[in-house]
């Protein structure tokens, strides 16, 4: 009797620790780099574990050592207005914005960067959050990205005034 009620006492704590980070999970989306520094930024989507709707993005970014430098939490409708990934100087380098996402399927999601600091001049490059069933992919040109690395765009004398480019993979 001693041993059944030791064993029931284990899996109700085995689910009571298993519901807890049940709630969500995090699907990580795309690695980001740069040649600017080191650092490795994960872009993450936290979705809800019963229904496996999109909750908020996760930006994580990591020194070249691994370790955790910075995170930052975006609920899932702060994308309509843009989320600012990369902000220098009091300038918005990189902002993510979606005109039609929504949590229960994604949308198309637009990556615009600024080009030259000295112009003002920016580009943007479109991507697709899709959702198949319990999954979410991030597309761009309709293939599965898994990592963006920004080239800078550097200008003589000057140095660094924005991003050339960004290679996709």
């Amino acid at each position: 009797m001693k041993r059944n009620l030791a064993v029931f006492f284990f899996l109700l704590l085995t689910l009571a620790a298993f519901k807890q980070n049940a709630f969500a999970a995090e699907i990580k989306l795309v690695l980001m780099t740069n040649q600017e520094d080191k650092d490795i930024t994960h872009f993450i989507l936290k979705t809800d574990d019963a229904t496996h709707d999109a909750i908020a993005f996760i930006k994580r970014t990591f020194d070249n050592k691994g370790k955790k430098i910075n995170e930052e939490t975006y609920k899932g409708e702060q994308v309509e207005d843009g989320l600012v990934m990369e902000n220098r100087k009091d300038r918005d380098i990189v902002i993510l914005r979606s005109s039609n996402f929504a949590p229960h399927n994604g949308g198309d999601i637009e990556i615009d960067t600024l080009y030259s600091g000295v112009s003002d001049k920016r580009k943007s490059y479109q991507f697709e959050l899709q959702r198949l069933g319990d999954d979410w992919k991030l597309l761009y040109k309709d293939k599965k990205v898994s990592t963006v690395h920004l080239i800078s765009n550097k200008a003589f004398l000057i140095g660094t005034i924005g991003i050339k480019d960004i290679v996709v993979k």
